[in-house]
């Protein structure tokens, strides 16, 4: 998914590699929270925390100065695949919302 995106579509496009990397372990630790049956968790994750970075031309629109991917067709095509994958696991047996999934990325990111 992130890696189908042009260098040029990320802030930095110098960066791309290091970008990719994080999204990389960030949809690593979403998919463990899903293989548990953690779903409302990665739900969480996928919606307030992913998308900050791919948010600032969607509608309405997030902050697009903490944006790492800017291009436009870029962040449509990228949560357009999010928001199926959130409404899938929303409709799955067992999905319970969460509050608050921020250690599941904090983890990822080496922030915990």
């Amino acid at each position: 998914m992130v890696y189908e995106v042009a260098e040029e579509d990320f802030r930095i496009p110098a960066l791309a590699s290091m970008y990719r990397q994080n999204y990389a372990l960030a949809f690593g630790a979403i998919q463990s929270a899903i293989d548990r049956g953690d779903y409302g968790r990665a739900v969480y994750a996928l919606n307030h925390t992913l998308r900050r970075t791919m948010d600032g031309w969607l509608e309405p629109p997030g902050e697009a100065d903490d944006d790492w991917i800017v291009g436009r067709e870029a962040q449509m095509e990228l949560w357009s695949r999010i928001e199926d994958l959130v409404s899938s696991l929303e409709h799955l047996p067992g999905y319970v919302p969460q509050e608050d999934a921020m250690p599941l990325l904090s983890i990822a990111w080496g922030l915990a």
